[in-house]
């Protein structure tokens, strides 16, 4: 099997990639995640695990890997960090030159780091290099997502355009520098993930790559805003309004709260402004847009509270 004899030909010449994969009760894909990385072309690599207190067989399928690949590390949480602090614990355990995530139910293409190093590699202005991400609904491809090529001089420039072309952001499995990645703010917010590509766009080009790509299968953890709030612990606000939220803390990140954003008081409040309407306004949610859906969600509850009231109680004492 190519990828138990991988570890032995790894070449220490190249440069070190780290690959974190969080998992929580992902024994139907795990290994095939760890093994789309232990087959890649490139061979100096760190597969870290970090297993947030799964309560399935994930952790013996993880052990196995490990024992059979000495570049795959595996660790357990004694309890459940949620996602934001898993997906941060494989970054700090993480030691190569450049990092990468991937979900623990998506696998990757044969060439796909090799490809994203060799850019990293020739451009020094390239903070990050990905592939399209392909998307699946049980094994079937359904849709390809964005193709984000961001080669603008100006960091701005990059800011805003990012937020012009972003919708599913597999952007965020792309490959990174993780020097410059450390320095990035990981928010537990809706849309954490779109904050932290921008921020990597402040920081350098980004480039999508033809040729490889990062697999997914639809119906994980990100099926659904309501999901996705849910997890990470927010306001049901975040889940029915869940562009204004992105919007709003796309702007507090720029205006006031990363200090990554190393520009003068009115650039910042000029960026910030511009990227929260560009998101706004590209997924329907205008000023117009959340008042009719505020005035809708109203006289749905208005109407179920009609209901309750003419109910009958089942005793008079209910009164």
């Amino acid at each position: 099997m190519r990828s138990k004899n991988a570890g032995s030909r790894m070449n220490l010449n190249q440069p070190l990639v780290s690959i974190g994969i969080p998992v929580y009760n992902g024994e139907g894909q795990i290994e095939n995640a760890v093994r789309s990385v232990m087959n890649q072309t490139y061979t100096n690599l760190q597969v870290i695990i970090s297993d947030n207190a799964s309560s399935d067989r994930t952790g013996s399928i993880c052990e196995r890997l490990s024992a059979e690949d000495p570049r795959v590390h595996y660790s357990k949480q004694p309890v459940n960090l949620g996602p934001s602090a898993n997906f941060a614990t494989v970054l700090d355990l993480a030691r190569g030159e450049y990092f990468m995530w991937l979900g623990h139910d998506d696998w990757l293409s044969e060439g796909y780091i090799e490809a994203c190093v060799g850019m990293l590699s020739e451009d020094p202005d390239v903070s990050l290099a990905c592939g399209q991400v392909v998307y699946y609904q049980e094994g079937v491809e359904v849709f390809r997502g964005d193709v984000v090529q961001l080669p603008q001089e100006s960091p701005q420039k990059r800011v805003t355009a990012f937020y012009r072309v972003v919708w599913d952001n597999g952007t965020f499995y792309g490959l990174m520098r993780r020097d410059q990645l450390v320095k990035v703010k990981m928010n537990n917010v809706m849309g954490g993930d779109w904050l932290l590509i921008a921020s990597m766009a402040f920081l350098g080009n980004v480039v999508t790559l033809p040729g490889v790509s990062v697999h997914r299968e639809r119906g994980g953890t990100s099926r659904s805003y309501e999901n996705i709030a849910d997890l990470l612990g927010l306001p049901k606000f975040h889940a029915v309004f869940p562009h204004v939220a992105i919007a709003y803390f796309a702007f507090r990140d720029i205006v006031w709260s990363d200090p990554l954003y190393s520009l003068g008081v009115f650039q910042r409040v000029h960026l910030g402004w511009k990227c929260q309407r560009s998101i706004r306004l590209r997924h329907g949610a205008s000023l117009w847009d959340v008042f009719r859906k505020i005035l809708s969600l109203c006289k749905q509850y208005g109407k179920s509270v009609i209901v309750r009231d003419d109910e009958e109680p089942k005793n008079p004492g209910d009164r």
